[in-house]
């Protein structure tokens, strides 16, 4: 296997997006010394979004996982855009997924991948966290 992430994904058959640029007025991403933020990124893979719906009801695992995947590659993208260089990636300090879904899942379809292109379990192990419709919903 790679020793470098960049190396890991071409293994993977991976090719990464183009960095997407923002839709309203907000920043896709954004640099503070050494860490770098990305604003939430939706699953859009060729300016088309892969998926709509509720996971559960309208939109089986599968597909969110699909999904997921690709959020995880547009925030990969974003990050290299900005750092020229994915190998500059030391840590994954946090990662929050927003998921509509029809009922509470335990399932946590985002770190799979994490964990295949980081060549560190731990640099990607616990840093993501779910956070369920009935949160974020109040918030619409």
């Amino acid at each position: 296997m790679s020793q470098t992430i960049e190396g890991r994904l071409d293994e993977l058959g991976i090719e990464l997006p183009a960095a997407a640029k923002s839709v309203a007025n907000y920043l896709p991403v954004a640099q503070a010394g050494s860490i770098v933020l990305t604003s939430g990124q939706l699953p859009l893979a060729g300016g088309k979004l892969l998926a709509a719906g509720r996971l559960g009801s309208e939109l089986e695992t599968g597909a969110g996982a699909l999904a997921a995947k690709q959020c995880a590659l547009n925030v990969l993208a974003q990050a290299k855009g900005c750092l020229g260089n994915l190998e500059r990636i030391a840590r994954i300090v946090k990662i929050t997924v927003f998921v509509a879904s029809a009922a509470i899942s335990r399932n946590n379809i985002s770190s799979p991948t994490a964990r295949l292109i980081f060549s560190s379990p731990s640099l990607a192990r616990k840093a993501s966290t779910r956070v369920p419709p009935s949160v974020w919903q109040r918030f619409r």
